[in-house]
């Protein structure tokens, strides 16, 4: 009986070692998967509403633009904002990040954009860009129409227009389809190097 009972019970904590062992192989994973979930939302989520929750253990998200909270009175001063910090990443173009450089990630904590019919398109911004002299600067023949169409600028302006090169690329949507800045919480404006353009993405 007992070199049975010695038996069992060396049968059991070769079982218990055993496991043991091979949760050990799964406990890494799985607490890296969840240490990258929380941090996933931790840094994509809670971080652009201006929090973060763990940051010591999250590291930062790479190449990521710097954070600006905007919080503009009218339509006009946030054209103003978007166009302002295009040109500064267009004089900037940097950090890098592989084809893009990172610019600016413009978080929006009040929008001045109450309905569809006060939007901002890319028509929008370049007519400021041309209004303030900036197209010697950063030129955009090109714009997206609210329809996803794409357009001469001088098919809307009477005189002048906005240079010869096409240097924004106006990568916009809202929840209804349209090519327009409405209800987006989160501008990015980022410089791609291999086509030497601005991205606007939101």
């Amino acid at each position: 009986m007992k070199g049975l009972a010695l038996t069992t019970i060396a049968i059991i904590l070769i079982a218990v070692a055993g496991l043991g062992i091979f949760l050990s192989f799964f406990a890494g994973p799985f607490n890296q998967m969840l240490t990258d979930t929380f941090c996933f939302f931790n840094n994509k989520v809670f971080f652009v509403l201006g929090a973060n929750l763990a940051p010591q253990l999250c590291r930062p998200i790479e190449c990521h633009g710097e954070r600006v909270i905007l919080k503009p009175l009218s339509r006009d001063e946030l054209i103003k904002d978007i166009a302002a910090y295009s040109l500064l990443c267009w004089n900037q173009k940097g950090p890098e990040c592989g084809n893009m450089s990172m610019c600016y990630d413009l978080v929006l904590r009040k929008s001045p954009l109450k309905s569809q019919d006060d939007v901002i398109t890319e028509i929008d911004l370049t007519k400021y860009l041309e209004e303030q002299g900036a197209c010697s600067i950063l030129e955009n023949s090109i714009v997206v129409n609210p329809d996803g169409t794409r357009a001469n600028y001088t098919d809307y302006v009477v005189h002048g227009g906005c240079g010869d090169e096409d240097l924004v690329t106006w990568s916009v949507l809202d929840n209804s389809g349209y090519h327009v800045i409405w209800k987006q919480s989160l501008i990015i404006i980022m410089y791609d190097i291999k086509n030497n353009k601005i991205w606007i993405k939101a």
